[in-house]
């Protein structure tokens, strides 16, 4: 069976296949607890709307903002390799911890799997980038083909996990995400004689001169990674500081861009800008999306009529509806992306994340519509919730894949997994705008259920409404200044030709 799924690869390079694998387990774990999070902390420990909302956005911004971290130790000290593997061990720790039905141990777990996120996922995209040449054609292919292996594990998560978690128990489901990342790390170090060089630490990265607490670099970063656990917990637990922090941290990391942009290179600054202007629109978009996991998830659990062909789905199931899309669309875009560039008609970036914001506020346009045709008791059809992960999900396609390629192709070498964790940080932002917008739709419960139907089905709506006007904004800004964006990349090609 692995030699069938090998074959498959063997258009592209050979640690592809590993990095498929790993990254879809490890996904399978950071979805699975994704399904269950908003629902467990209102349906089980009791908390409002607006405090699962802001946990969920602090959790999700630190395992995004953690990946800036991890891109500079990767390239200064650890490399790619050495920091997927101690993360990989982190997130098994955290989600083994998530099974205690404690809620100190659900803070310390979320905390673990942020410390070891931030360790794995940029790196692991950043050694996928290494494989490619910046002119092989088959760089964005593989990316998609890549991004499909993530949302492998994320369907397999939100169907298995959801279901156990939402069935059985919710730390049944927990369970099974540690199992999950567990199989990836396995994975991955399987793979390792397949990197050769790539990924290995720099060579000027002194990896075991010891330190002024008489151990090496190497293990003082390990012993720093959980270190860093009872910090992230207390964020947690302390959202609303965690949001007066952010912004502070938001100016310094700005600050911090603009200075590297200025030390470049002459001829490396125009790439450097449009890395950080399309970062921007990938805040925008991921902060529509990834209600998904926090006011979608509610909407489906109060307002959606969940049976589809004789089957009654669970609320976090329907976010397997995401990953479903995308490995059955995925191929179609990569085939396209592929074709068109043969042609020399493949459209830059800038046009691909027009068109992703067009697709999530169209996403969000579906769910007003049918908010409208509500029945009596404040239910809607499921069918407009799967078109709405639709639109959202061709849009993400559009943007992701591409926006991770195009940080490999762009990005000088000595700044790779730096601007990699740069890129994912933007994602972080993106978080924590998502944790304000789910706010808006935050309606007062009794033990997780609400009060007044119709009133929270219009608060949705609302919130809903203004999303979408956000989108199509952004999508509008990003038409307007494209022409300038696109002559970088006339350039670059001009100087592979």
């Amino acid at each position: 069976m692995i030699k069938k799924a090998s074959a498959k690869f063997n258009q592209h390079p050979k640690g592809l296949f590993h990095l498929f694998f790993a990254e879809m387990w490890e996904r399978f774990s950071f979805y699975g607890m994704r399904a269950l999070l908003v629902l467990y902390m209102t349906l089980e420990l009791g908390f409002t709307d607006s405090k699962a909302y802001g946990v969920y956005a602090a959790y999700f911004t630190l395992v995004y903002a953690t990946t800036l971290l991890g891109g500079i130790v990767a390239d200064r000290i650890l490399g790619n390799q050495k920091a997927i593997t101690i993360g990989g061990i982190l997130i098994t720790i955290g989600h083994l911890v998530l099974t205690l039905t404690n809620l100190y141990a659900f803070y310390i777990g979320l905390a673990f799997v942020i410390a070891g996120t931030g360790l794995f996922k940029a790196n692991i995209s950043t050694l996928l980038g290494q494989l490619y040449d910046k002119s092989d054609p088959r760089r964005d292919s593989g990316f998609t083909i890549f991004y499909m292996g993530i949302n492998l594990g994320a369907l397999l998560a939100s169907l298995v996990c959801g279901y156990v978690g939402e069935t059985f128990g919710w730390h049944y489901g927990f369970g099974l995400a540690s199992i999950g990342m567990l199989s990836g790390l396995v994975t991955f170090l399987r793979g390792l004689n397949n990197f050769g060089s790539k990924g290995l630490p720099p060579k000027n990265s002194r990896l075991n001169d010891k330190t002024a607490l008489g151990i090496s670099r190497e293990y003082l970063i390990y012993i720093l990674s959980f270190l860093s656990v009872p910090l992230f917990a207390y964020f947690m637990m302390h959202e609303n500081l965690f949001d007066q922090a952010l912004p502070l941290f938001g100016v310094i990391v700005l600050s911090w861009l603009f200075v590297l942009t200025l030390k470049a290179k002459k001829e490396e600054r125009a790439s450097l800008l449009v890395i950080f202007v399309l970062m921007f629109f990938q805040v925008a978009f991921f902060s529509l999306f990834e209600q998904a996991g926090s006011s979608m998830t509610l909407f489906t659990e109060r307002h959606v009529n969940r049976a589809i062909a004789g089957f009654t789905l669970t609320s976090s199931q329907f976010q397997a509806l995401n990953p479903l899309f995308i490995l059955l669309f995925g191929p179609v875009f990569s085939w396209l992306w592929t074709t068109l560039g043969k042609k020399n008609r493949d459209p830059y970036p800038p046009a691909k994340f027009i068109l992703a914001l067009i697709q999530v506020a169209s996403g969000f346009l579906v769910l007003k519509v049918g908010i409208n045709l509500a029945n009596l008791a404040g239910y809607t059809s499921a069918s407009w919730l799967v078109l709405a992960y639709f639109l959202h999900t061709t849009g993400e396609i559009c943007l992701s894949p591409v926006g991770l390629s195009l940080v490999t192709k762009l990005a000088p070498q000595r700044l790779l997994s730096t601007l990699m964790g740069v890129w994912f940080l933007s994602i972080a932002f993106a978080n924590h705008l998502a944790g304000i917008f789910a706010k808006m739709s935050s309606v007062e419960t009794i033990e997780g259920h609400i009060n007044n139907t119709f009133d929270a089905l219009q608060k949705y709506e609302d919130t809903f409404s203004t999303i979408m006007s956000f989108a199509f904004i952004m999508a509008l800004i990003l038409l307007i200044i494209s022409p300038f964006l696109n002559r970088v990349f006339k350039n670059i090609e001009a100087k592979t030709r």
